[in-house]
């Protein structure tokens, strides 16, 4: 069980909150004013303050590469597979947080919940359009929708979490042990 302790501040400044884990470890956080999340992590550890409204996109051209009908029955006509359609949101939401990433720091999809509304054929533009909505520590919450050149083809929610590249990347190969 961790220990908190909550140094005062000055009056105009930040309160800072220490976490001292039983094992050793430190957790130094400062209650930032005016930010969404209310605790970011200092030093190594930290979090970007992500606004929210921050919007990011990502368009392509349907290929061949992109439709249904090589992903799963080869007798679909030649429209968009829907695993695309939700690859392109995830990344419009990935572009929608780079601005605010540290060298070192990405997202990854925890969740998605979409809706294919239309079909889109070999050839048209498809772009996704992704929003930060809500954020909950590391968790960024965003509404996504996609459309072609002529509508909407797509909408719903996405989910990413912030990771320090590094240390994922070290539970990763942990868990290969």
């Amino acid at each position: 069980m961790p220990v908190l302790a909550e140094t005062p501040a000055p009056e105009s400044g930040p309160v800072m909150v220490s976490i001292e884990y039983r094992v050793g470890i430190r957790v130094d956080l400062q209650r930032g004013l005016g930010h969404t999340s209310g605790l970011k992590l200092k030093g190594a550890d930290a979090m970007p303050t992500i606004p929210i409204g921050a919007k990011g996109t990502f368009t392509l051209v349907v290929a061949p590469e992109h439709l249904a009908n090589r992903f799963k029955d080869a007798t679909l006509p030649p429209v968009l597979a829907t695993p695309i359609m939700i690859m392109m949101m995830e990344n419009a939401a990935l572009n929608a947080l780079k601005p605010y990433l540290e060298a070192g720091q990405s997202a990854v999809g925890s969740h998605v919940d979409v809706s294919h509304l239309a079909a889109t054929k070999l050839g048209r533009s498809v772009t996704a359009v992704a929003e930060v909505t809500a954020r909950d520590g590391r968790r960024i919450e965003f509404a996504v929708e996609a459309s072609d050149d002529r509508r909407k083809i797509g909408t719903g929610t996405h989910q990413r979490m912030l990771i320090d590249v590094a240390a994922f990347s070290a539970r990763l190969d942990e868990s290969d042990r």
